[in-house]
């Protein structure tokens, strides 16, 4: 059985970071651009980077008050939403993304990491292959198609997913593998060879 703990919770690249944001220096450009809707999600999106998601849907939230149709805001408040575990509020926000921008990879993967949060494999299935037919060396599109796979018992056509991100040299290769490779039998204990007990032999006088 998969387990829903070796997908990708984190589907948006942007936010992971390999240097801390300076939490900080975003708040002062967002001060000094209030009403650019760009700033607030570059904050939404260092929140993010720190696992603060309350404070990341509220950015993203200010952002889509200044634009009501900006994109990555769509996609950044679903994702925020995902991590609260508000699902049906993550689906809604990222197929307003899907909507104003079809062709974004990475709704299209978060959308279907929500479906696989809530167990909707065939649904899954269908945003992951979307996510690599329009992005194709997309990792993390790979990985969930796979997962999804594995959960529906298509062991083989996971199994093209692993190849697919063997071939992108993905370190999500190894997590993939390791949900293909079934848990090692658990040695059996040695059972003791139960010993005779020996009786003695009562020795008999002569007649």
């Amino acid at each position: 059985m998969v387990l829903f703990s070796f997908l990708i919770l984190n589907c948006f690249p942007a936010f992971s970071q390999t240097k801390k944001p300076d939490i900080d220096e975003l708040r002062r450009s967002v001060h000094k651009n209030p009403k650019e809707p760009s700033f607030h999600a570059n904050l939404g999106r260092g929140y993010a980077a720190e696992n603060s998601w309350p404070e990341s849907l509220a950015s993203f939230q200010e952002a889509l008050k200044l634009n009501p149709t900006y994109v990555p805001a769509f996609t950044g408040m679903g994702i925020a939403f995902f991590h609260l575990g508000r699902y049906p509020e993550a689906m809604d926000a990222l197929k307003q993304s899907i909507k104003l921008a079809p062709e974004r990879s990475d709704s299209h993967t978060c959308l279907g990491d929500t479906y696989s949060a809530l167990l909707r494999w065939q649904e899954a299935i269908e945003e992951y292959k979307f996510s690599v037919s329009v992005k194709p060396t997309s990792e993390e599109g790979h990985f969930g198609l796979g997962m999804a796979y594995l959960a529906t018992n298509e062991r083989n056509l996971a199994a093209k997913e692993l190849e697919e991100l063997t071939r992108l040299n993905s370190d999500l290769a190894k997590k993939l593998s390791a949900a293909l490779t079934p848990p090692a039998p658990a040695p059996k204990k040695a059972t003791a060879t139960p010993t005779k007990k020996l009786v003695p032999v009562k020795k008999t006088k002569p007649k």
